[in-house]
């Protein structure tokens, strides 16, 4: 029979083994999704969205990456805290992108649970759990923003883009 004790909590030999190289990659290919479906929505379907803080939750990632590319040499292998830290960051710039386009009435919105699936298979349960439950507030946070105060009744520069009715998915052209 497997030990389930507390080794559970305390060892994680999987968590020293990613390379930032890898997260630089992966954030990469997330800067590179987040700009084409910022493009589209601006271009393609005409959306009334916060356009600079759109670009300044993409080009905070974006300077990220640089400093990280520069700083760190391609085959550190990060620790389980900045493992962390860097899925953490990603989970907050995902949060701010949701909230200056239409919080949880974006179809993005299910991305949040991405890095909570991410951490809960890479990290040990002590930050799995912590990354989770930051994304359980921000979530309740935007829930709270933008349906109980409304998107001009409180600070949130975020509107309801995407409207649900009884014919499917419509569009809120303002």
């Amino acid at each position: 029979m497997a030990n389930i004790g507390t080794d559970m909590i305390v060892n994680h030999p999987r968590s020293s083994w990613i390379r930032i190289r890898t997260m630089i990659l992966i954030r990469w290919m997330a800067i590179f999704g987040q700009s084409i479906a910022l493009f589209a929505s601006i271009l393609v379907f005409d959306l009334m969205i916060n356009i600079p803080l759109c670009m300044f939750a993409i080009g905070i990632s974006v300077v990220g990456n640089l400093f990280a590319t520069l700083v760190y040499p391609e085959t550190k292998r990060l620790s389980e805290f900045e493992n962390m830290a860097m899925i953490l960051f990603d989970l907050v710039q995902l949060a701010l992108l949701l909230f200056a386009t239409g919080g949880l009435n974006n179809p993005f919105s299910v991305l949040m649970m991405a890095p909570v699936v991410i951490s809960s298979s890479i990290l040990p349960l002590r930050y799995a759990v912590f990354i989770a439950a930051t994304a359980i507030a921000m979530i309740t946070a935007l829930g709270f923003i933008i349906f109980h105060c409304g998107p001009n009744n409180c600070l949130s520069c975020a509107t309801q883009i995407f409207l649900f009715s009884e014919t499917g998915l419509r569009l809120q052209w303002e």
